[in-house]
């Protein structure tokens, strides 16, 4: 009787143990519930894959924005040059920034540091657009820079009035980015080095100290994307023929080295042995897929195109298992992201006057 009664009582306590954990669970992820629900509805405004293939038959930039009429983009698509890409590019990047800020402003606080990787996305994308500038000796048209984060208002428009890339370093200088103007860079490749190493570990150091459910799920997305972008990275030093030390400097910095041979991938001779060094990896697939379509047509975007559909299924297919926490916010962004870099192929094959059938197969 006293077996049966412990062993009652242990069951009891297993019972309510577990009830705790899925009460602080539920706790947890009903603090989303309501920036999930927005997020269901802004979801209906996404220009989904078969929209975009509707709209590649567009016959220019004006029609294509005005096939845009019901998303969140026409607001800002509708003020602008409607001939000008620099200038679409902008109300695309314009209106997304809107997005993230409007949820950070109703997402738990705790969730917050979140969006700070977002900012830190388009601040590097700033700086670097900069860089490239002053190193070129071009200038930077205002009406094609948006405001994000650290570079608010007044900090860009000091950005604007520099002449070198030392101006940049003194503007800088207070900021966290003031560091990459200590030294000197020999090419604008170097620079973008730098910056993208430093932009990683913040945003790996941002993601490791949240303390929210879902927080592996969300890890893995953002490994995913670093991934395929250190993928891409190496893709064009083989296809541009790039010093066999420039891309060691380029690799030394990379995440990927943990699981693939890169001393390997270094010493390819062709792009197969290159898409072969992946072989045991999940970005194998879409490498291969690329790598026909490339032999074919000889467009690196392919490469680019696979890898990113490839990210972008691992996004939608985790959606299904995180379905009310933190995770639907960062698909949310994730998929407004991929739909921006859609429309930009867009415009850009509407322009060139692609073949449509090309311009559709670059969608993601």
């Amino acid at each position: 009787m006293i077996q049966d009664s412990i062993v009652i009582i242990f069951g009891v306590l297993l019972s309510l143990v577990a009830l705790g954990v899925a009460v602080l669970k539920n706790a947890g992820q009903s603090s989303f519930l309501y920036i999930n629900a927005r997020i269901i509805s802004r979801s209906t405004l996404i220009v989904g894959l078969e929209k975009m293939k509707k709209l590649v038959h567009t016959r220019n930039l004006r029609e294509l924005i005005n096939g845009l009429k019901d998303s969140e983009y026409y607001h800002d698509l509708d003020a602008i040059n409607k001939d000008d890409i620099d200038e679409f590019n902008a109300a695309l990047e314009r209106s997304t920034i809107k997005s993230i800020n409007e949820l950070e402003k109703i997402s738990p606080s705790k969730f917050r540091p979140i969006f700070h990787v977002y900012e830190v996305y388009y601040e590097a994308k700033i700086i670097k657009a900069f860089f490239r500038a002053r190193f070129a000796g071009i200038v930077i048209d205002r009406k094609i820079v948006e405001p994000i984060g650290t570079i608010d208002h007044m900090l860009l428009e000091h950005l604007h009035e520099t002449k070198s890339v030392a101006d940049m370093g003194v503007v800088l200088k207070k900021t966290e980015y003031g560091d990459f103007f200590s030294k000197d860079y020999v090419s604008v490749e170097e620079f973008d080095i730098a910056l993208e190493k430093k932009m990683h570990e913040q945003i790996h150091k941002t993601i490791t100290k949240l303390s929210v459910y879902d927080k592996e799920a969300i890890m893995e997305i953002f490994r995913i994307r670093r991934y395929v972008r250190e993928i891409l990275t190496l893709l064009k030093l083989r296809i541009r023929n790039a010093d066999k030390k420039m891309q060691e400097h380029v690799v030394s910095s990379f995440e990927i080295t943990s699981i693939v041979n890169i001393e390997k991938i270094l010493a390819t001779k062709d792009l197969k042995s290159f898409v072969d060094c992946f072989n045991n990896t999940e970005y194998y697939d879409a490498l291969k897929i690329a790598l026909d379509k490339f032999n074919k047509e000889g467009n690196y975007l392919f490469f680019e195109r696979e890898l990113y559909s490839y990210y972008h299924e691992k996004i939608v297919e985790n959606e299904l298992k995180y379905n009310i926490g933190p995770y639907r916010v960062i698909s949310y962004i994730h998929r407004k992201r991929i739909e921006q870099k859609n429309l930009l192929i867009l415009a850009k094959g509407i322009m060139a006057e692609m073949d449509k059938k090309m311009i559709e197969e670059m969608l993601i």
